[in-house]
This record gives structure tokens, sequence and C-alpha cells, in this order.
């Protein structure tokens, strides 16, 4: 009698669950011309895919088609969690293109490629490759803070465990608020407002600045982030009638130098390609070995 309790008891538990998986919408399909895994369950061909659903291929690679559009194209050996608005690529690597408001995560980043095309590779344990592919694809730390605006064509290697999240060891053009006395920092095609000493006389030039985030919002429109400098360095005097032009709160510029103040000045290990820190994360030009060697020898 007792089995017979359980049985039914078990029956019933069985029918519910059924329910509550036919009651929730597909939110898109993944389609492969093999074997692939849905929720650690193996499937061949094509498989509905539900919120929190995870993909993972082995030596076939997948198509994740979302009904909201986007769609990501994830290679042999990887694996993607899916929801309505959002993907995490936790192993491996695949092509996203998503539509707007689409968030792709890796390892803490956010990354929104806004209907263009990009490469995200996992690589090592702790390093992220974007590449651009057919258009501008935004990288963003955990907090929310730009951290570059990867264009078409190029690839860019982020840690996102390379420091305290409102540490900044950054190089850009330093420009200066066309109705005002703030002044602001484009770096890797992003703004950042910055206060400190010895800003004023080094404006339209590139700068190398250390500093924290403030807690307080920017005053300087456009920008994301304000950061308090406690280093600074010139790089490179003028240079910077491109990065003012673009940015309508600022002066605008003719790009040559202050008069008096030399071409070139800095270190050369201050001028050259080493990993910048924004937010925390490092970021290096190139997505390739060379661009992994600059991360790891940074750290």
């Amino acid at each position: 009698m007792v089995s017979s309790k359980l049985y039914l008891l078990g029956a019933l538990a069985l029918g519910t669950l059924s329910i509550a998986w036919g009651s929730s919408p597909a939110i898109g399909a993944a389609t492969a011309n093999g074997a692939f895994t849905v929720n650690q369950t193996q499937v061949t061909g094509r498989a509905k895919l539900f919120d929190g659903a995870v993909v993972e291929t082995g030596t076939t690679a997948s198509r994740v088609a979302l009904d909201n559009g986007s769609r990501i194209e994830l290679n042999a050996q990887s694996a993607l969690a899916v929801h309505g608005t959002e993907a995490e690529l936790t192993r491996g690597s695949g092509t996203v293109g998503a539509a707007g408001g689409f968030v792709l995560r890796a390892r803490t980043l956010r990354i929104e490629t806004e209907g263009a095309q990009a490469e995200v590779r996992l690589n090592g344990a702790r390093n992220v490759v974007v590449t651009a592919m057919n258009g501008p694809v935004r990288v963003f730390s955990k907090t929310g803070v730009p951290v570059a605006v990867v264009t078409a064509g190029m690839g860019m290697t982020f840690d996102p465990f390379a420091g305290a999240v409102g540490d900044f060891d950054m190089s850009g053009c330093l420009v200066k608020q066309s109705a005002g006395s703030l002044h602001g920092l484009v770096a890797e095609n992003t703004r950042f407002q910055v206060m400190g000493d010895s800003l004023a006389s080094l404006k339209g030039s590139r700068i190398h600045v250390v500093g924290t985030r403030m807690d307080n919002a920017p005053a300087l429109k456009g920008a994301s982030v304000a950061v308090q400098v406690s280093k600074v360095e010139l790089l490179e005097a003028g240079g910077c009638a491109a990065a003012a032009a673009a940015w309508p709160e600022t002066e605008k510029m003719d790009g040559a130098p202050a008069p008096g103040m030399p071409a070139t000045v800095g270190t050369k290990a201050a001028m050259s390609h080493k990993p910048w820190i924004i937010a925390g994360v490092a970021v290096a030009a190139g997505g390739g070995i060379t661009a992994a060697a600059l991360l790891t020898k940074s750290r």
C-alpha cells in the first residue's frame, strides 16, 4: 500500500513538472550537423531552447537562433547558457550577431554588438578576446563601465580580473570642456572625466594617467565615469584634434603642440603598447598571442 502511494505521488510530481515545462515558451532553437548537448542531454540535429538552457558542443559546431533575432555560431568544444535577453559564454568561442538590447557575457564582461558581428573567445584561464567583424562592438566591465569600443576589423584582449573595479591606468587624449573648466580623457573610443592637478597645461595632448573611480556621477556631459587622477605623464604634445571634434561638449583645437612644448616626451615604457587598466579590466590591442602575453606579463 505504501509503495502504491509513493508511485502515485511520484507520478503526480512528474505530471506537475511536465506541465511547468510545457507552459514555459521556447526562446529559440539550436541546430547542428551532428550531436550536441542541451542541459547535459545529447540531441542530434535540432532542439528547442528554453530560458536558462545550456548548449554544449563537442566536435561539431552549433548554431543558436533566438526569437529576438540574435544569432550565435557556437564553435566546437564550447558552451553557452542562453536567456531571453542575454547569453553567457562559459567555454570556448563563438560568433555573435545580436539584436539591439541583447548582451553576451564572458568572464564578467558585458559585450554588446548592436547588430554588428563579433567573435568572442575565452583564452586561457582569465582572458577574453573580442574581434569586431563588420561594425563597432562595445565592451563593459562587470560594474557597467565602458572599457573599450572595438572597431570593425580589429581585435582586443581583456583580462577582467586584473585589478580592483575602481582602478584606472590608461593613456589617451586630454580635452577640455568648452564652457567650463572640466577635463575629459578619450581612451579606446570611450570617454572619462578626469580630475587632478597639472591637467590644465596638458590639454590637447596625449597623456598617461593613474587614478581611481570617484563615487559621484561625472559632471562632464558624455563622460561615463569620473576618475580622480593621482599620477599624470605627458606622452605626446598635440595630436588630439579628432578626439576633441568628436566630443561635442569639449573645446575644438588644431592638434598642434602648445608653444615651447616638444612633439614627443615621456619614457619608452610609457609610449609602449603595455596594457591599460580601465575599471579593473586590463586591455591590450590585438587578439593574438602577443596581446595575451602582454596581459600575462603585466600581472
